[in-house]
């Protein structure tokens, strides 16, 4: 997956247990890709509201959940299989870039 440039660019390694990539930008947007699992998510709050994607996130092989935030912004989350990746916090104006980097992603069997 290719992403913006970004100059704040946090890598949280779990010792084994997997990583996670975070891309902030300048309008506090964000992109994550992790396969940390057992940990929350960038977007757990917000999935943690709605029951329905809370219970399909934990018992899903693959689900897509979105929405958005309390100022109005949205959030967009993908879990395939082992690895989660998404974005939040991004305005109306951005959102269809954002989402388009998702068109992009291949996954490898």
């Amino acid at each position: 997956m290719s992403v913006p440039y970004s100059e704040k660019v946090l890598k949280i390694n779990a010792g084994g247990e997997g990583y996670e990539y975070r891309y902030t930008y300048p309008d506090s947007s964000l992109i994550y890709i992790t396969s940390i699992l057992g940990v929350g998510t960038v977007n757990d709050t917000f999935i943690k509201q709605r029951i329905d994607y809370y219970n399909k996130k934990i018992f899903s092989d693959s689900i897509l959940m979105s929405g958005t935030t309390g100022n109005g912004n949205y959030w967009k989350e993908i879990k395939y299989y082992g690895v989660y990746y998404g974005y939040s916090n991004v305005s109306l104006e951005r959102k269809r870039l954002y989402d388009s980097l998702f068109n992009f992603i291949r996954h490898d069997e």
